[in-house]
Order: structure tokens, then sequence, then C-alpha cells
């Protein structure tokens, strides 16, 4: 989450002073919206900072790319599987890590613009014949 996300909530930490932003011990229980999280590895010492989401906006977005990530994964193993490619040979020939193109399948991952270049590349496809697939995919 961005900087701006992150903020100290005063009523939860005491008084919002240096000294109560940074309690030995967990914060007291706060609502399922706001998440904590620790931000120090050192062990004895703990920095707690509190991001707070929004519920219905972040269910949304987190569905609509589970979707499209499902349908892009269904469209690059039946490519790849028609060219008889191995996962391992598609990233040597895409030049992306080995167990990225496992990740992308089961949706793991989503795609950055290179990558996908780089993947359709591997495949000898074009991207936009990857991307159409996808649509299809989602559409039907």
């Amino acid at each position: 989450a961005s900087a701006a996300l992150k903020r100290f909530i005063p009523g939860v930490y005491g008084s919002g002073s240096p000294a109560s932003a940074c309690p030995k011990s967990r914060p007291a229980r706060l609502p399922g919206h706001v998440r904590r999280r620790r931000t120090s590895k050192r062990p004895g010492f703990r920095l707690w900072s509190v991001e707070h989401e929004s519920r219905t906006s972040h269910r949304y977005a987190v569905t609509r790319n589970r979707k499209a990530a499902v349908a892009f994964g269904k469209v690059l193993r039946e490519v790849r599987e028609r060219k008889n490619l191995s996962q391992e040979e598609l990233a040597f020939r895409s030049g992306i890590s080995r167990t990225y193109p496992s990740l992308l399948e089961r949706a793991r991952r989503q795609p950055s613009l290179s990558v996908l270049l780089a993947v359709a590349e591997g495949l000898d496809v074009r991207p936009d014949f990857l991307l159409n697939r996808t649509i299809e995919e989602l559409k039907g």
C-alpha cells in the first residue's frame, strides 16, 4: 500500500506521540476493514503500521482481477500445450523465471505488459491473439 494510505490511529495507540506509536505488544483490536502490519523484523522491537482500506472496492477489484487472471491462465496453458512446450521451455524461450509460467497458469500472478510480450514471443504468437482469446474466455 502507498505511504499516503498508511497512518497511525491516535485513538488506538494513545496520544499519537512517537512513544505511543511504537508499542511493545500488539495494539487493541481494530475493526475488520483496518489492517495491522508489522513493519520491523528486528527481534525485541515491534513497530506496527495501520492501513485503512475500503471493503467493497477492494473486494470488487480482487474478484474482477482474479477472473481475468484465471481466463489468461487457461488461454496460456491451452496455447502452450498446443505448441508442445513445457512450462520450463516456455520460460527459457521467453526469458522469464522458470516458475513464472506456472504462476500465470494458476492465476497466482498477473503478467505485466513486458511479460505478456515476452510470453507471446516465446509461444510464437501475436500478443493480441492472447488478449483476444482471454477476452473471449471472460465473455464465454
